[in-house]
């Protein structure tokens, strides 16, 4: 079966849930902790949708398309929490959404977009879905594992980029550069943010599990404390040879059909 393409899917859901959009300045509220102190975004917009609020500054370049990204934003958060299997939440996801990296540096002093419980701090050109995913991970007290790029396989898997992550990995295998699982557990380098090498494998890796076991085994092994290895024999009955055989397996499928088969792994 095809999958919706991702752009795709997030417009299909706003259209589907209807638009309702409204435009106000808004204050800071220091009692929530946003990073933004009050004397910057006193005087900023804000459109909502649903449960989602942007918050912008006057005279953004985007100002005119601000109700689109509440709508993707609000889509993504839809669509993440379903593909993870996290339970609804009914908190409204602020989205500061600065006018670029420049004023990210001057009022963050950070490059790349993220996410707190309080807000999403974000900025173009970026993908919404890593920051995205660090808010429902916040949200559901899952931001700190031993084994941080499994979270950074989420983000990348769940980017809503619309890259073939599976099609990336083999690319590398075909290089004779494939990662193994031990590898990308022991590799301190994985960066969602800054590389699509190692998070490439992560990603791939994440969605082909989530589909074998359920998102639940994924947090599972992700929460653990014990070595990779040990925790997820212990969740998923199989060893790590194995779990790579099926997931090339299930990697070579989904580049020929460009669809997501069965990821269950086969005795």
């Amino acid at each position: 079966m095809r999958r919706l393409s991702a752009y795709s899917a997030i417009i299909f859901l706003a259209v589907t849930f209807g638009v309702a959009c409204s435009q106000r300045s808004v204050e800071s509220d220091a009692a929530a902790g946003y990073l933004l102190p009050d004397s910057v975004v006193t005087d900023w917009l804000s459109t909502s949708f649903e449960t989602t609020r942007i918050v912008y500054p006057p005279g953004h370049l985007k100002a005119a398309t601000m109700p689109d990204f509440a709508q993707r934003f609000a889509a993504a958060r839809r669509l993440s929490s379903d593909r993870l299997g996290l339970e609804p939440i009914d908190d409204t996801m602020i989205v500061f959404l600065l006018t670029g990296p420049g004023q990210s540096q001057e009022l963050l002093a950070t490059f790349y977009p993220f996410a707190r419980t309080e807000a999403v701090y974000f900025w173009q050109p970026s993908f919404i879905g890593p920051p995205v995913i660090d808010w429902l991970l916040a949200k559901h007290d899952l931001s700190q594992s031993d084994h941080a790029w499994i979270r950074h396989g989420i983000r990348a898997w769940l980017d809503w980029s619309g890259q073939n992550y599976h099609e990336a990995v083999e690319r590398f295998a075909a290089a004779d550069s494939l990662l193994s699982l031990v590898q990308l557990d022991a590799d301190t380098a994985v960066d969602s943010d800054r590389e699509r090498y190692q998070s490439a494998h992560a990603a791939s890796f994440v969605e082909w599990m989530v589909g074998a076991f359920g998102a639940p085994a994924v947090f599972t092994v992700y929460q653990s404390k014990e070595p990779f290895a040990q925790t997820f024999l212990a969740t998923t009955g199989i060893g790590l040879v194995r779990a790579e055989a099926a997931w090339a397996t299930f990697r070579q499928a989904v580049v020929a059909s460009q669809g997501v088969p069965d990821a269950t792994p086969q005795e």
